[in-house]
Formats: C-alpha cells, structure tokens, sequence
C-alpha cells in the first residue's frame, strides 16, 4: 500500500489519473479521507481511501459510493466519483469537499449546543434523513462524526458505509451488529429490523449527545429498556428526545411527528 510518506511528495500519486492527494483530512474505521485535487476540472474534491482490510465485505467502496450517489440534496455529502480497487487492493470514493468540522470534534472542544441550536441541527438532518429514505435507503451510521458543520451554515450528513435497504437480519443475539453504540436502536439490537424509524432513533441520541455533551449510560437490549433522563438545561427537547428515543419504533415520533414537535419548540 502506498504510504503516507509516499502521498506527500506531492506529485507521486494521482488516483484514477486525476485526482491528485494534497493531505490527509481525517480517518475512521471505514478509512482515511483526504483533500484532493481534480486535475482534470480544477476543482478541489474529498477522497475516501478504503483499503480492503477495513472493507466489511468486497465491492463495499462501491456500495457505499453508488448509495450515496442516488441523493441530491445539499444536507446530504455528494458523490462525484467512485475509483474501483487499484493495484495495492484500495477502493476510492471522490466526494465535494466540506469546509467546517464535525459536530463530534465540536463538542469535544465546546461541549453541549445550545437548544436554538439543537433545534438548527434537527431540522437540517430531518432533511436530509427525507432525501434519504425517499431514495429508498437508510443510513444506518447517524452519529456525532458523521454530521458536519459546514462554515457555511449548512449541516450535512456524511459517511454511507452502513447504508442498506430496510430490511431484517437476525440481530444482534447471532453476531456482531453494523453501527456504532448508543445510535444503534434497540430493534436491531433485539430483532435485526433496520428502517427510517432506527435512523430517527439515532437521530434522538444525536441529539440527546449534543444537548448533554456525553452519551447515556443505558442498556439497549435489556427487557426495561427506559428512555435515558433528560437533565433540566434541556427541559424544553424532552418532549422530541423521548419521542425519538421511544424504544418501540411503532410508538417512535416519525418524520412528520418531528418535524410538528420541533415547530412546537419556543423560539
């Protein structure tokens, strides 16, 4: 594999034969991202590197690129480009490149939001959870990390390698399950049923991080699961935090019951 060392000596390294990799950006467990060059539009784009040992399973880069690549909308990252596996096994996804940061690194260095501004990132990722499922998917990783905080004012939603259709596995009692704990909803944990309702569940605790500025101490698969308590600086979100984070997902607040709640919210 190439090395980073490698990357650096500007020059050397031009994926897909346009794409020139000017510095890392960021990596995960999915893989590493890094600011690039477009040499053949002169733009500057993001480029996902995804070695095939942090791929869960072959044509996973492509996957992930073709699932994000069915939504437009700007809360959602684009998609521009998808290199398949080159020589040293690596996968290559060319994305718009986002000013701002996570909202993950943000609150590690500020702490909790604000409710006006748990209310700003509520409504940007209800839209962009409705672009999507409307595209028939879901994404399956809602998380702090994977929501950024554009200089721009805009909240986008990143990251589509957990992305699947709605469906059912056998959960969490017969091995591992894809997400990251405490997004994950109880049902996939108990059942293996991944729908928009699992995404707004973890849309509740994104929240509930944000606001809190840590994540809840709580069992997921226990027979009592309870909704985690809501400390008085974020009285106001209790009613849209319990209704995202109802255990049920029949019960659950769907889009429309959010997006009426967050219209209740004082301004």
């Amino acid at each position: 594999m190439i090395t980073i060392d490698q990357r650096a000596t500007a020059s050397r390294t031009l994926v897909g034969g346009r794409y020139r990799l000017d510095s890392r950006l960021g990596s995960g467990a999915s893989g590493t991202v890094w600011l690039a060059q477009d040499e053949e539009l002169g733009r500057t784009v993001a480029v996902k590197e995804i070695p095939r040992e942090l791929a869960p399973y072959p044509g996973a880069g492509r996957l992930e690129a073709r699932a994000a690549a069915r939504i437009d909308h700007r809360a959602v990252v684009a998609v521009y480009d998808f290199v398949a596996q080159d020589s040293d096994g690596v996968d290559w996804i060319v994305m718009e490149a986002l000013s701002g940061r996570t909202l993950a690194s943000v609150l590690y260095q500020y702490g909790p939001v604000s409710g006006d501004e748990a209310r700003y990132l509520a409504e940007h990722l209800l839209d962009a959870l409705g672009a999507v499922h409307g595209a028939g998917l879901i994404h399956g990783d809602v998380k702090p990390g994977n929501v950024q905080l554009c200089d721009d004012g805009r909240v986008v939603l990143l990251d589509f390698g957990l992305a699947t259709v709605p469906r059912r596995t056998a959960g969490a009692t017969d091995g591992p399950v894809a997400g990251s704990l405490p997004y994950i909803a109880p049902e996939i944990l108990r059942s293996g049923v991944y729908s928009p309702q699992s995404d707004l569940y973890a849309l509740g605790m994104t929240l509930y991080v944000a606001l809190t500025g840590e994540a809840p101490d709580i069992d997921l698969t226990a027979d009592q699961y309870r909704v985690p308590e809501i400390p008085p600086h974020a009285a106001a979100f209790a009613g849209v935090l319990r209704g995202l984070l109802d255990p049920d997902p029949d019960t659950r607040f769907d889009a429309d019951a959010l997006d009426r709640a967050l219209r209740r919210l004082p301004r």
